[in-house]
C-alpha cells in the first residue's frame, strides 16, 4: 500500500443498505470538492467523468506524486468510495481503498457518507437486506453475480 491508504477493520460484518434519504451531489458539486481537495493536498485531477449513465457513479481521478486515486460517487445515493484507477482507461476492476489524507475530506464538503474499504470488499450475500433499487434490481445481481457490497453499489450494469 502507498502512502496515505490504510485497510480498514470490519466492525460491522452485517452491511446495512443506505436509506436513501440524503440527497446525492451533483457531478459539478462533486468535481468541485475533488478540484478544492486535490489543490489542498498537493494533488491534480487528472480526468473526470462526463456523468453519463452507465456507470452509475461519477469518477474523479487525483494525482500525487506517488500514487492516483479514484474518488468515486454515487449518482442517486449519498455515498462516496476510494479506490485504485486502473492502468488502462477501462473502470473495471474497482480495487476500493482508503485513503484519510483525502476521502474524509471530500465526503465533509459533499456532505456524504465515505464507505470504507472493508465495508465495500464485504459480501454482498451477508448484507442484512436486499439493496434498494437505486442500487441495484433483483435480475442485474442474477446475471451480473457481484461479489462484494462494492460492487453491487458502484456498478456500470446497463
Amino acid at each position: 500500500m502507498g502512502r496515505g491508504k490504510q485497510r480498514s477493520q470490519v466492525t460491522n460484518p452485517r452491511w446495512q443498505w443506505p436509506t436513501g434519504d440524503e440527497e446525492a451531489p451533483g457531478l459539478a458539486e462533486f468535481k468541485t470538492a475533488c478540484y478544492e481537495v486535490a489543490r489542498q493536498t498537493g494533488g491534480r485531477v487528472e480526468s473526470a467523468s462526463k456523468g453519463r449513465f452507465p456507470p452509475n457513479f461519477h469518477r474523479v481521478v487525483i494525482a500525487f506524486r506517488d500514487r492516483r486515486v479514484a474518488v468515486l460517487c454515487h449518482q442517486t445515493l449519498s455515498l462516496l468510495a476510494l479506490a485504485t484507477p486502473p492502468v488502462e482507461s477501462s473502470i473495471w476492476p474497482l480495487s476500493f481503498i482508503d485513503d484519510p489524507a483525502i476521502g474524509p475530506a471530500i465526503a465533509a464538503l459533499v456532505r456524504v457518507r465515505l464507505l470504507t474499504a472493508a465495508e465495500l470488499e464485504l459480501d454482498w450475500s451477508r448484507a442484512a437486506t436486499r439493496p434498494p433499487a437505486e442500487v441495484a434490481y433483483e435480475e442485474d445481481l442474477k446475471y451480473w453475480r457481484p461479489g462484494s457490497v462494492g460492487e453491487v453499489i458502484f456498478n456500470g450494469w446497463d
